[in-house]
């Protein structure tokens, strides 16, 4: 490819919802609900859905004390406020401190709050939380999948198998299961050779055939984009992202399902072909900050962005720390294929296989992102970000945000583009 444009990630996006049904401890004289927890963790990875048994009554003295308080907890498991569910629940436990009923709930609910972190890229975090979850209840096969999936996300691969086949021995029909204990197990045969070195942001692992010069420029390069990106989106993630430097046959191996034309991967790791490169040239820099750029934008708002054209338009712009736009190269592409409405962009970019197409695609998300911030500020971008964090789907969030319809903002972009790149967006 001619640009980095098109030099992009590959985020897995195969969800699989495993419905639960767990059946109810029924206890003796006393009422109870049931209430569902679904949780979806993307990027490769299956989704959660577990079902937590939540006992309500009334009984005298401590007995009352611990089922009111259980009641709480249940009501904040319901509005999602986990934290403030676990302080509930713990709280019942005290005065009933062996009830099976409350032990699993709040099982549920560091399971459901160990689930959020992991879709925030939070991945200790989350570990700490399933093994709590685990302790209230160690029969849950979906705490230990959750646990394997956060294990396998922050490449402590022996943990994650481990994990993996115990929730697999418990329920071995949970959908996604073989599937991710096959990969782990895979991954772990071929990258068995891989030495593992932490800098302050990023977790790197490298197969011992890869050059020490270019391990040490990729780490340079990294805790540079670290605070550059951080910067630019107003993040600083404090969980370590992991970086694996392939050669090229292992990340062909590990990224199969990648377009012919991205040349790095981001799915929840970042992957880097790193024999593919030579030198510390701008174009591998701006590599480094594009698939950094997708890494803080999943902490931030999670999983719901993958593949948009507003998360690829994030990280092409995101290029612009380590050079600047060719503006020939961009006024080239103006010419040729013109300005697509943003309705008619792909759902996912990652499903674009001709390369063309996909420089063509990027090319014009980049210039939508860089529109909004020269006319609204850097802010914008941010607060876009959290709007759709906060619930909004894209078009809402830019409506909230900029006071503009997408089609009114569309059309504000075309006038930029034209007069900053002296050119027409229709294509001839």
């Amino acid at each position: 490819m001619e640009n980095t444009i098109a030099r992009k990630t590959t985020a897995r996006t195969n969800i699989m919802i495993t419905s639960v049904i767990v059946t109810p401890v029924y206890t003796r004289n006393r009422e109870f609900s049931t209430l569902y927890f679904k949780k979806i963790f993307s990027g490769f990875l299956a989704a959660s859905l577990i079902l937590s048994v939540l006992f309500c009554g009334e009984a005298n003295g401590k007995e009352n004390s611990g089922w009111t308080e259980n009641e709480r907890g249940v009501k904040y498991l319901k509005s999602g406020r986990y934290k403030e569910a676990i302080e509930a629940l713990k709280a019942a436990r005290r005065y009933l401190p062996t009830n099976e009923s409350i032990l699993r709930n709040l099982m549920a609910a560091y399971n459901n709050y160990g689930f959020e972190l992991m879709k925030n890229g939070q991945m200790q975090e989350a570990i700490d939380e399933f093994q709590t979850a685990l302790y209230y209840d160690s029969t849950s096969p979906y705490t230990y999948y959750n646990l394997g999936q956060a294990y396998y996300q922050n490449q402590q691969l022996d943990k994650a198998k481990e994990a993996l086949i115990k929730a697999n021995q418990m329920s071995p029909d949970m959908k996604g299961i073989k599937d991710l204990l096959e990969r782990v197990k895979t991954e772990m045969t071929k990258e068995k050779r891989y030495q593992k070195i932490e800098t302050e942001h990023f977790v790197m692992a490298f197969d011992t055939d890869v050059d020490e010069g270019q391990i040490s420029y990729i780490r340079t390069y990294l805790e540079e984009a670290y605070g550059r990106i951080g910067t630019f989106l107003d993040y600083y993630p404090e969980t370590k992202a992991v970086v694996l430097l392939h050669s090229e046959a292992a990340y062909d191996a590990a990224v199969s399902d990648k377009p012919d034309w991205a040349i790095a991967a981001f799915d929840g790791k970042i992957r880097i072909p790193v024999n593919k490169f030579k030198g510390a040239t701008e174009d591998v820099v701006k590599i480094i900050y594009h698939e950094y750029a997708h890494v803080v934008v999943r902490c931030i708002i999670g999983d719901k962005l993958v593949g948009s054209w507003l998360s690829e338009g994030i990280a092409s712009k995101a290029e612009e720390n380590a050079g600047v736009k060719d503006m020939n190269l961009v006024r080239k592409y103006i010419e040729r294929f013109g300005f697509v409405h943003i309705k008619d962009l792909p759902e996912d970019f990652n499903k674009i296989s001709n390369p063309n197409k996909a420089v063509e695609m990027y090319m014009e998300a980049y210039l939508i992102v860089d529109y909004i911030i020269y006319t609204y500020g850097e802010n914008s971008l941010k607060d876009i970000l959290y709007a759709i964090k906060d619930g909004d789907d894209i078009p809402s969030a830019i409506e909230k945000v900029t006071g503009k319809t997408v089609e009114s903002l569309e059309q504000d972009c075309k006038e930029y583009i034209e007069d900053k790149y002296a050119i027409k967006t229709d294509a001839s």
